[in-house]
């Protein structure tokens, strides 16, 4: 399966939250669930625990994502929407396409894409994942915005040049890292009495 049959479900699943004006908050590759049916894989997004309804004017305030996935605007005091959605996604599509996470500080500027995996992607996919982690959220794409992009429709399937099977093994081996974490820590905050 290629890379963009993933990223369509999520951008899916993604456009449909933003429609009914929720933000998910916390897409991280840990809330991605690959689902095997007959008719084939599909990517499900799980983890609707820190989903909130968007709000009109000033946006949403309070802690929001994963650290390597939270969009910068998550740390200004003017709030966020449903780009902070959008941006996390854009560092899965990163990941996904270059087996590596993009290079991103606060700085007041765009992530710097500096990978070994980035210079051999084609001009769809570089643009694709620009577009989706652009610093300023006020120019950064929608979910729908992204399914309507060139890397969709690109007949040649040329987005991809890093083997999928080596970035999926990466996302599953980060999923299976953080739950070990998850579970550690839990098992050192249990009490027994």
């Amino acid at each position: 399966m290629h890379v963009t049959w993933y990223m369509r479900d999520i951008f899916n699943a993604l456009r449909y939250c933003h429609d009914k004006k929720i933000i998910h908050k916390n897409v991280i590759p840990p809330n991605l669930f690959l689902a095997r049916t007959y008719r084939g894989e599909s990517v499900k997004l799980l983890g609707f625990s820190s989903a909130v309804e968007a709000k009109h004017g000033d946006g949403c305030y309070g802690s929001v994502g994963t650290v390597g996935y939270r969009a910068p605007e998550t740390t200004f005091v003017h709030g966020y929407h449903c780009g902070v959605d959008v941006f996390a996604s854009g560092c899965i599509v990163y990941n996904l396409l270059t087996g590596s996470h993009p290079h991103y500080f606060a700085t007041g500027k765009d992530p710097s894409f500096v990978s070994e995996g980035w210079r051999v992607l084609s001009s769809q996919a570089k643009d694709l994942a620009i577009k989706l982690l652009t610093y300023d959220d006020r120019d950064r794409i929608t979910a729908a915005q992204a399914l309507d992009h060139d890397f969709f429709f690109d007949g040649s399937r040329v987005g991809i040049k890093f083997p999928l099977t080596i970035a999926v093994h990466g996302l599953a081996e980060f999923t299976r890292q953080k739950m070990w974490e998850t579970v550690t820590l839990d098992s050192n905050t249990l009490s027994i009495n």
